[in-house]
């Protein structure tokens, strides 16, 4: 059986443009990619490192964008909260 994986990065850039990136979570997603799955992945891993969602920044995929549902305007709706 096939189960889909997010791969979750955390990119910084420091004052001088020095960008790090390093992997910092991979989900199983069992038997769904909805967006709720990719939003709870997104948080707990924020939680996990004491992130906010202030500044977060999404690649969008079709099960990330949505005017009211999707995981990017979820993620925007947070980072207000956070901001």
């Amino acid at each position: 059986m096939d189960t889909t994986q997010l791969a979750i990065f955390i990119q910084d850039v420091d004052n001088e443009f020095n960008i790090t990136e390093e992997l910092s979570s991979l989900v199983s997603l069992k038997d769904t990619n909805r967006f709720v799955a990719l939003y709870e992945a997104v948080k707990a891993t924020s939680a996990r490192f004491f992130l906010t969602m202030s500044g977060m920044v999404t690649i969008s995929t079709p099960a990330m964008v949505g005017k009211k549902e999707g995981q990017t305007t979820v993620i925007e709706n947070d980072a207000k909260k956070d901001g």
